[in-house]
C-alpha cells in the first residue's frame, strides 16, 4: 500500500484490523441502518466510530 497523500497538516492514521466474518456482517448490517437514516453518504468507518464514541461515553460515565 502506497502512503497517505500529505495536503499539510496531521496524516490521518490508517490502523488496519482482522475482523471475523461475523462481525463483519454486524457492521456492514449497523452501516446499512445508519445509511437509511442520513441524507448524506457515510462509510463504514464512520459507523464505526459512532459505536467507539458511543461505547466510549458509557464506559467513562459507569467508570469506576
Amino acid at each position: 500500500m502506497g502512503q497517505p497523500k500529505q495536503t499539510g497538516g496531521t496524516p490521518k492514521k490508517r490502523p488496519r484490523f482482522s475482523l471475523d466474518d461475523e462481525t463483519i456482517e454486524q457492521l456492514n448490517w449497523m452501516h446499512e441502518e445508519d445509511v437509511k437514516k442520513v441524507k448524506h453518504r457515510i462509510y463504514p468507518s464512520d459507523t464505526l466510530k459512532k459505536i467507539i464514541n458511543e461505547a466510549y461515553t458509557v464506559r467513562r460515565a459507569f467508570r469506576n
